[in-house]
């Protein structure tokens, strides 16, 4: 029976040959590897962005990749807390709250400081979604105060999203204001605009 001479040139390249196959189809593996592994991610980044696409829509035209990472990771970090569990206000109750005096209110704009200063509910104050975290501590809320959140309209998002943070960071006395905004104006309900910085004084 002929066997094969290990020492022979023939032999020697054809394992050569063998060795570089089996080096190249590793190689061709983990390549495949990694790009299942992108398509997953690709498809887990969009499910999660189509997520808040059908969540939240924004009338100003901002969308969920032009928010700061700091308000997507507010919005992401509230999901768990159910929708039902956090209490609204509309706008006339709160304007009767307001004009009564019967209870202490803190009207919190959670829009961007531009959005702010532009013109805003009359008394709010400005914490944008982003900084509430951060700025909590300054809000007054002991007692019998309450804290109605807002921002431009019905569909924006980030009020609600902060009224969840702020529920789950002890507040209880905290609400989001229906139609934000946008609803508050319809009513004819005083807001106060910022004088332009270009207005003759």
């Amino acid at each position: 029976m002929l066997q094969k001479n290990r020492s022979s040139p023939l032999y020697l390249n054809d394992k050569v040959y063998y060795n570089n196959v089996m080096v190249k189809k590793f190689f061709i593996l983990i390549a495949l590897l990694f790009v299942i592994m992108g398509v997953l991610f690709t498809e887990k980044v969009k499910k999660e962005r189509t997520f808040e696409y059908a969540r939240y829509s924004f009338t100003d035209g901002t969308t969920y990749d032009a928010m700061t990472e700091a308000t997507r990771r507010i919005i992401r970090s509230v999901r768990s807390i159910p929708d039902a569990d956090v209490p609204a206000i509309g706008p006339d109750r709160l304007k009767e709250l307001v004009d009564t005096a019967v209870r202490p209110v803190t009207i919190i704009d959670v829009r961007k400081y531009k959005s702010f200063q532009t013109e805003h509910i009359e008394g709010a104050i400005s914490i944008p979604i982003a900084e509430i975290e951060k700025r909590y501590t300054e809000i007054p809320w002991e007692g019998e105060v309450a804290v109605v959140l807002y921002c431009g309209s019905e569909s924006c998002p980030l009020s609600f999203a902060a009224t969840k943070r702020l529920l789950a960071l002890g507040f209880t006395n905290v609400m989001d204001l229906e139609g934000g905004l946008e609803l508050w104006k319809e009513k004819g309900y005083p807001v106060f605009k910022e004088r332009s910085a270009s207005a003759p004084q």
